[in-house]
């Protein structure tokens, strides 16, 4: 590419990726980390807030995939990258996919712990292809998101290049104070459900456990957060009910 057509601030980049008519580079967020985001590794395990938590104050953490949105095409669409990549490694079937994910919570801690591939090499390939077909904001979701008197935070097990990509789509690139997501350049992958996974975050929040409220959809996870503590709202296509339910715990009248 030409140096004087290079991307290089990320407003342009944002600006750019939103021109569905462009072929999309599916490397195009990797070189961006926003300053909100915090990647889950043990080099960022001294970060904390910069504006810590008053004792009395509730805190709201979010899933990203199928919590915060939900569709059930980008998840088959996501599997198949996932398994189009395995075949050309491995030169193995689909029902070798199968057992092998049986066994794992997560195709990148798939790829790298079982086959030995670097997290930062994979991440754009079967973490952040082109969702431009299958997500849009749903302007529901988002008022409810921004009108919200609680410090809001996202953690989700998808690499910054997935975060920033999907977030942009569905227009929550700046909903939440503090982005939490896997890391790419560490080899060990700290991630949901994992305790050390919550327990970053945890710490990172300075907040005791009793004030995080958290909403995800997987079990897994939900049971994870319990056993640290948290409120836990398990969202199964639900996530406008699950606030409601969260709010009315606290004492109601937490939007504006």
């Amino acid at each position: 590419m030409d140096n004087k057509k290079c991307i290089t601030n990320e407003q342009e980049v944002r600006v750019t990726f939103a021109q569905e008519n462009k072929p999309y580079d599916h490397r195009i967020w990797h070189g961006i980390t926003p300053a909100h985001y915090v990647q889950i590794a043990s080099r960022n395990a001294h970060l904390r807030l910069n504006v810590k938590a008053a004792e009395d104050e509730h805190i709201f953490v979010f899933d990203m995939d199928q919590c915060i949105y939900h569709c059930d095409d980008l998840v088959k669409f996501d599997r198949k990258s996932a398994l189009n990549h395995f075949i050309k490694l491995t030169k193995m079937t689909e029902s070798d996919f199968d057992k092998y994910e049986s066994y794992n919570d997560n195709w990148m801690e798939m790829f790298v712990e079982k086959f030995s591939e670097k997290r930062n090499e994979i991440c754009c390939v079967i973490d952040s292809s082109d969702y431009r077909t299958f997500l849009s904001k749903c302007n529901e979701v988002n008022a409810k998101l921004d009108g919200l008197k609680f410090r809001k935070f996202l953690f989700t097990n998808g690499t910054k290049c997935r975060t920033q990509n999907i977030l942009n789509l569905i227009g929550l690139e700046h909903a939440f104070e503090k982005v939490f997501c896997a890391d790419i350049d560490e080899h060990e992958h700290i991630i949901k459900p994992k305790k050390p996974a919550f327990e970053f975050v945890q710490n990172h929040l300075q907040a005791a456990p009793k004030m995080i409220h958290f909403f995800d959809d997987n079990p897994k996870n939900i049971k994870g957060a319990r056993e640290l503590g948290w409120n836990v709202y398990e969202v199964k296509n639900n996530l406008l009910n699950q606030i409601e339910t969260a709010i009315d715990s606290v004492g109601g009248n937490q939007t504006e």
